[in-house]
């Protein structure tokens, strides 16, 4: 997903002003930081090396005044299938904040792969996991932001019942999502995370959590 993982630092975005999120939006991939590569198998057994960290991307354009052209900002990956790729791509915004009129396009809207779409217990799960943890996870190091990455996977990948929220355990068996090796301290405070958003009350999405969506590379969630 990158060739490499140097740390540099990035001008952050608002995001509180109000969007159409019917809205496309230009990006390019530019940088990932990450604590180092780790081995992840999917509920299919497939497994794959890829680097867990944040990403950078810059807004090549956009009509959204919360992410402001020549602006950059981080994002972490919901799509093990495609690639991060550092030209411009055009994305749809996935935003609980400004719902289509038909609601096909809030957080629980974004296509994943695997399913149809994330679903409504998966959104609620990661909206919990980004009001607890997306600030340390990108203003803090690599350990952070890999822990939030690997916590996130744990949540779109790991299957559930009738779509539902699946336990979530990254240490689990055949037919999970699972990590198989990498560094052991990104793992670990991923897993208390995960451990921490399982006693929540998953009942609202964050207005705040955005998702950016395309068939032809990597979606990922700012």
């Amino acid at each position: 997903r990158s060739t490499g993982i140097a740390i540099m630092a990035f001008a952050q975005v608002s995001i509180g002003a109000t969007i159409n999120a019917a809205m496309a939006i230009d990006l390019t991939f530019t940088d990932m930081q990450s604590l180092g590569t780790y081995v992840v198998a999917t509920p299919d057994d497939v497994e794959q090396q890829i680097f867990a960290g944040r990403m950078t991307y810059v807004v090549a354009s956009s009509d959204d005044p919360r992410f402001a052209t020549g602006s950059s900002f981080h994002s972490f990956c919901v799509d093990l299938n495609q690639p991060a790729v550092p030209a411009p791509h055009t994305y749809e915004f996935f935003s609980n904040q400004d719902d289509t009129p038909n609601g096909d396009h809030g957080i629980d809207d974004l296509p994943v792969p695997g399913s149809s779409s994330l679903g409504l217990a998966k959104a609620q799960a990661i909206s919990a996991l980004y009001q607890t943890r997306f600030v340390e996870a990108t203003t803090a190091g690599s350990l952070e932001a890999s822990a939030f990455q690997l916590a996130l996977w744990e949540i779109v990948f790991e299957p559930g019942s009738a779509g539902g929220l699946g336990t979530l355990d990254l240490s689990s068996g055949d037919g999970t999502f699972r990590v198989v090796q990498g560094p052991p301290p990104a793992r670990n405070l991923a897993q208390s995370w995960l451990d921490e958003i399982s006693g929540m009350n998953f009942s609202t999405i964050s207005d705040g959590l955005i998702g950016f969506g395309t068939d032809v590379v990597q979606d990922h969630i700012t």
